[in-house]
């Protein structure tokens, strides 16, 4: 998936993350819900643009097969 689509994916689902583990925050009291300013919407569309660049800049050295191969590595990595 590219990182203009993993963006545009975080952006669809952020009102579905209303929920910690299908369990609504109300209900759950070790969850606090907490809501960005205006502000904090900005930066962190900044932020979030100025990430995918540095990701773009290190995974553009590598061709597709590669990038893959990474991915599923990191993945296996973190699972175990």
């Amino acid at each position: 998936m590219s990182k203009k689509k993993q963006l545009e994916s975080w952006e669809n689902t952020k009102e579905s993350n209303q929920k910690t583990n299908g369990i609504p925050f109300q209900e759950d009291k070790r969850s606090k819900l907490v809501q960005l300013t205006n502000k904090g919407k900005k930066i962190t569309a900044i932020s979030l643009k100025k990430i995918v660049e540095v990701e773009d800049k290190y995974f553009s050295k590598l061709n597709n097969k590669e990038q893959h191969l990474l991915k599923n590595l990191l993945i296996k990595m973190i699972k175990e």
